[in-house]
């Protein structure tokens, strides 16, 4: 390839991805602008979730710590058996 087909190829990929970004731009605009999305205040949202959480579920609400810790505990369990699998498949390789 010469060079003048190098800098077109370099021109359409950037054109390319620069039209892309505006797309994800503009779309990001259209939703922020909706009407469905501007009544939904972010902080307010989430506090009524967890308080309606809370109230339906106390017994659920309290044992969330709980949870969070044993599935943390499971995926680390997981991932040190993973490694030491793979350790012994290499050492044997």
């Amino acid at each position: 390839m010469n060079d003048t087909a190098i800098l077109y190829i370099c021109i359409i990929v950037s054109v390319i991805g620069i039209l892309s970004i505006a797309r994800i731009v503009y779309f990001g605009m259209v939703i922020h602008r909706n009407q469905v999305f501007r009544g939904l205040d972010y902080p307010h949202f989430w506090e009524e979730i967890m308080m309606r959480f809370s109230q339906n579920n106390q017994n659920k609400f309290e044992d969330f710590p709980r949870h969070v810790v044993s599935a943390y505990n499971e995926y680390l369990e997981r991932r040190n058996e993973f490694w030491s699998t793979y350790g012994q498949v290499i050492i044997i390789g």
